[in-house]
C-alpha cells in the first residue's frame, strides 16, 4: 500500500505576500452566482434554470465604501413556467458581500 501524505505550513517565506482578506479582493464571480441562486429559489420550476456563463453578466463593483456592492446590470434565466413552456425572464440585482462567504440581497428585479 502506498499513502501520501501532504503537509501545509502556515508559514511564509519572507518574499510572500500575506494573504489579501476578503473585503479587498474582487469576488464579482461569486456575487454572481449567489444571485443566480437567488432568483432559482424564486422560479416555478427552479431544476430547470439556466443562466448564461457568469462572464457574460454585466458586474459592476461599487467603489469607496460601497466596495463590497456588486450591481448585475442585467441577466437573465430560461426556465419552465406553470405550463411546462421554457421562458427567458430578465432580472438586475444588487448584492452585498458581508463576510468571507457571507453575501445579502440589497435589491432583486425581475424586468419581464
Amino acid at each position: 500500500m502506498l499513502y501520501l501524505m501532504v503537509y501545509f505550513s502556515g508559514c511564509t517565506s519572507k518574499n510572500e505576500e500575506p494573504p489579501t482578506p476578503w473585503y479587498e479582493k474582487d469576488n464579482s464571480w461569486d456575487a454572481a452566482f449567489y444571485l443566480q441562486e437567488s432568483v432559482r429559489e424564486r422560479l416555478k420550476s427552479p431544476s430547470t434554470a439556466e443562466f448564461p456563463a457568469i462572464h457574460y453578466n454585466g458586474i459592476v463593483r461599487g467603489t469607496g465604501k460601497e466596495n463590497h456592492r456588486y450591481i448585475i446590470v442585467m441577466s437573465y434565466v430560461d426556465s419552465q413556467n406553470s405550463f411546462g413552456a421554457i421562458i427567458r425572464t430578465n432580472y438586475t440585482g444588487i448584492v452585498e458581500q458581508i463576510g468571507e462567504y457571507e453575501w445579502r440581497i440589497i435589491k432583486l428585479k425581475f424586468l419581464n
